[in-house]
């Protein structure tokens, strides 16, 4: 009859090691998660850009033509045929036209302090900050 006990005795005890182990895999899964969470929240706040509130972009020049213009604070951006499909900026009354990025853009959106567009031939979203774009070609 003692053997019998023991045997039970250590097939409890192989059982609460079992289950002791799962606890501690999954209240280690869920400290990592946690702090995989607190890390990213902590870091990409500062990679994302930002414009002041309220800013509303130019979504007409997005749906015409593919967006390959759009205008924005009397200036308009444009993707220029003679050059490739190149990022230019103008005035509205076609005047100061300036060379920006040998970027071939679409779907431009102009908002705040930033143009934004997909770039042709790239699988990601372009932000251009509208005052470093001075470059003359």
């Amino acid at each position: 009859m003692a053997a019998e006990f023991d045997t039970g005795n250590s097939t409890n005890r192989s059982l609460l090691k079992k289950q002791s182990l799962v606890a501690m895999i999954v209240v280690f899964a869920v400290i990592a998660v946690l702090t995989a969470i607190l890390l990213l929240r902590g870091f990409l706040p500062g990679r994302r850009i930002s414009n002041p509130p309220g800013t509303v972009g130019n979504t007409a020049g997005n749906l015409n033509n593919g967006g390959l213009f759009c205008e924005y604070n009397d200036v308009v951006y444009f993707s220029n045929p003679y050059d490739d499909g190149a990022l230019y900026a103008m005035a509205s009354d076609e005047s100061d036209i300036r060379f920006l990025s040998s970027s071939v853009p679409q779907n431009l959106l102009a908002g705040g302090d930033y143009l934004y567009y997909f770039q042709t031939g790239v699988e990601c979203s372009c932000t251009v900050r509208k005052q470093a774009t001075e470059n003359k070609r």
